[in-house]
């Protein structure tokens, strides 16, 4: 006798294909709830729709076309906060260098010392300090508003890199399972082969039974098999396809954050920009500043270095003043301490022309003394080649003033005598004589263009020759000003026509016909220390300043760093590849095992099966079949169906406990045993109809080789379900299989391909939008 395949391997394959199918279609459902709720989940803070930098966002996705890698948000930020640490520390030194300027205008002392030239001067530096001062303002609250907006781009960007985290510990375990997909599907593929080709050795006429019988065995086997696989390869498609989707869902989060982080980073680089402007403008102030405080404190060195003869010049300018106001009679106006209060003296002054020939001698020493001094400070000058009145048509006497208190302490000038006597009634000597030839003009000009001869010869060796001459202030001439002394040096000027005029000598830092700037210039040598320490304080601000400038201008070409956004977008674009890649490679392998299922089906191994009990003195031929095994029995012995709902056609089950379990085939047969025209089919217990069974429909069997003679063919209209063997020694209990529950199961099986080919066509159709999106 032949064996038949047993009925737990065939519900086995029929058990697993089913498993296979209900998970195939279960998986992705729970992938496609993830998409819909990721599609709607809110980026972090719930500000990934808030406006961002439209050029920032071009720039940032198209794909790393942005050269300079950029500077971390959080760097930036440090930069930002220690610049406004800077421009407090800039703003501080303005302050210091304010007071400075301030102790300086409000001493009294200094004030009275100084000129009026450079008070003006240390009101100016004050001025340009402050308008400083306010730019440095400016510039530290658009720095403060720029490092609240890093804190803010800071404060995105981390949130983002948070992100960008999740996102790349996603990609890591979807390449996992894309990779495992790929390595399950291959060997999948070619134990899928396998199983076909069993298949086709089982129902290979040429076989032997013992091979055929072997090789469906190892279909079936191979087929449960390959079915977990695919199962495995479907999860792990569907949590790879999970994965991508949850990391597309944090890129577009990080992505919002990131282009936030770029716009408060644009606002800030704005705000730099305005405190660039700001620190332009303080530097230029600033700048002036210094510039004055330099010539101020260069202006008081030279005098410094130039004392004793700024106090030669000065003692015999006052000689000179003391000698005029004692000689007209004016009311001189003495000082607590004896000297000459020049201004007090100057109100009272009748402005009158003084003629005598002692006051003349005193001028004429102070001019050359004046001549001498500015020279000499005149850089292009070569000094060693000066000569004074060595040449001219009269020969003339300056003095040198002498300059003493009488009896009564009041300041006196001895000129030509030598008797006069001091408060401790001594006599006083007088001053030396030098003797000067003078060019007199005698033009009626009182002597205004008389002049001497000045030569000497500059740096480049080019020789010079000027004419200077002294001038009596006299009230009839308009624009003589007897406040600043009573004379004033003019340069003369030989005339085309022979005639000479004369022009007062361009006041300068080096001129000192002006008795008041004189004083002053003597006076500020006192006050050198605080003029440098107003300039050290101006330099030291006007630096920081320049840093502070410097600081912002590198701050404002900073760029914030989007490679990691660009690095993850090109992730996630790599991992829709794969995915995508993955998803032909798990739909191919779909069609591999459906293609080993219909195999492992069309399994038939009937020829070997059919076995036939004749009975030839009736004329009958009886043909057992399996019988019928209830819902219960099969749940039982197969618990894993009992999980799967399975749904069985009314038709198809049996409904009725009292349907016939035995069929009895009879069939009118020729002496030579040949089935005639037809066949009659009686069910017993009460059968309601008969079947005709055509010849040609009939399988062979052998019979019993007592009972050869009577062998017949017998016919079943059943042609989907292979005849079951009656096995010798074998029970009727163990004979479980019955043409009608092979019926269901091809039904359920039939029905859960259409499902699971319905779900195929729905997954492709999803996966396409997916990828059009």
């Amino acid at each position: 006798m032949k064996k038949n395949v047993e009925n737990s391997k065939v519900l086995r394959a029929i058990t697993l294909g089913l498993v296979a199918m209900l998970t195939v279609t279960a998986t992705p459902m729970t992938a496609f709830a993830a998409e819909e709720s990721g599609n709607g989940t809110e980026p972090n803070n719930g500000q990934a729709g808030a406006e961002v930098n439209p050029g920032a966002t071009e720039n940032n996705e198209a794909g790393g076309t942005q050269t300079q890698a950029g500077t971390p948000v959080s760097e930036i930020q440090s930069d930002v906060a220690d610049t406004v640490v800077d421009a407090t520390a800039a703003s501080t030194e303005i302050t210091e260098a304010q007071d400075a300027v301030n102790d300086m205008l409000n001493d009294q002392e200094v004030v009275a010392a100084i000129s009026e030239e450079d008070a003006a001067t240390l009101q100016s530096i004050q001025e340009d300090l402050t308008d400083g001062a306010e730019a440095v303002a400016d510039a530290k609250a658009d720095l403060e508003d720029a490092q609240r907006d890093m804190n803010a781009a800071a404060s995105y960007e981390s949130a983002a890199n948070v992100m960008i985290g999740t996102a790349n510990g996603q990609f890591a375990g979807a390449e996992t399972d894309l990779q495992s997909v790929e390595n399950i599907a291959s060997s999948t593929t070619t134990e899928a082969d396998t199983v076909i080709d069993d298949a086709g050795i089982a129902n290979d006429a040429s076989s032997t039974e013992a091979q055929a019988r072997a090789a469906a065995d190892r279909a079936v086997t191979n087929l449960a098999d390959v079915e977990t696989a695919l199962v495995q390869v479907v999860n792990q498609y569907a949590e790879a396809e999970q994965k991508v989707q949850d990391a597309q869902t944090e890129y577009e989060a990080a992505k919002a954050q990131h282009e936030m982080a770029l716009q408060e980073v644009a606002d800030a680089k704005a705000k730099l920009a305005d405190a660039k402007t700001d620190a332009a403008t303080a530097k230029q102030e600033l700048a002036e500043a210094q510039a004055k405080a330099d010539a101020l404190a260069e202006k008081v060195n030279t005098y410094k270095e130039t004392q004793e003869d700024l106090e030669a010049i000065q003692d015999q300018y006052y000689s000179m003043l003391v000698y005029y106001y004692r000689a007209t009679g004016a009311a001189a106006f003495n000082k607590e301490d004896g000297t000459l209060d020049l201004e007090a003296s100057i109100a009272k002054s009748s402005k009158k022309y003084l003629s005598k020939n002692e006051y003349f001698t005193l001028g004429r020493y102070l001019t050359v003394q004046m001549i001498q001094y500015a020279l000499e400070q005149d850089d292009t000058v070569d000094a060693s080649t000066i000569t004074i009145g060595a040449t001219g048509n009269r020969n003339v006497t300056a003095q040198e003033g002498v300059v003493f208190k009488n009896s009564k302490g009041e300041d006196q000038t001895n000129t030509t005598e030598t008797n006069r006597t001091n408060q401790q009634n001594e006599p006083v000597e007088r001053g030396d004589h030098y003797n000067f030839k003078w060019n007199y003009t005698n033009q009626g000009d009182n002597g205004r263009t008389n002049h001497l001869i000045v030569t000497y010869t500059d740096k480049d060796g080019v020789e010079h020759t000027k004419n200077y001459n002294f001038i009596l202030k006299e009230g009839k001439y308009e624009g003589d000003d007897f406040s600043t002394g009573t004379i004033y040096l003019a340069e003369i000027t030989k005339n085309a026509d022979g005639t000479y005029s004369y022009q007062e000598v361009e006041a300068g830092d080096y001129v000192m016909d002006d008795y008041k700037k004189l004083q002053k210039a003597l006076s500020s040598i006192a006050y050198l220390n605080e003029y440098q320490a107003a300039k050290t304080a101006v330099d030291e601000a006007a630096s920081k300043v320049a840093t502070l400038e410097s600081q912002i201008a590198q701050l404002e070409s900073v760029k914030a760093d989007s490679s990691a956004i660009n690095a993850l977008k090109k992730q996630l674009e790599k991992a829709q590849e794969d995915l995508e890649d993955a998803g032909i490679t798990k739909r191919a392998l779909e069609g591999k095992v459906q293609e080993a299922r219909d195999a492992v089906a069309a399994i038939d191994l009937s020829r070997f099966n059919v076995t036939a009990s004749a009975e030839t003195s009736s004329g009958t031929t009886t043909v057992t079949k399996t019988a019928a095994v209830s819902d219960e029995e099969l749940l039982s012995a197969n618990p894993v169906l009992d999980t799967l709902d399975i749904a069985v056609n009314e038709e198809d089950a049996v409904a009725d406990a009292d349907r016939v379990t035995t069929t009895t085939v009879t069939a009118q047969t020729t002496a030579a045993g040949n089935v005639e025209n037809e066949t009659q089919l009686t069910e017993e217990a009460g059968a309601d109809s008969v079947t005709v069974i055509d010849d040609e429909e009939v399988a062979q069997t052998d019979a019993p080789e007592a009972e050869e003679e009577a062998k017949e063919n017998v016919a079943i209209d059943d042609d989907d379900v292979a005849l079951a063997s009656v096995i010798d020694g074998v029970s009727d209990e163990t004979k479980q299989m019955s043409w009608w529950w092979l019926l269901i199961v091809a039904a359920l099986g039939a029905t859960g391909k259409a499902l699971y080919e319905k779900h195929k066509e729905k997954m492709q159709k999803k996966a396409d939008g997916d990828l059009n999106q």
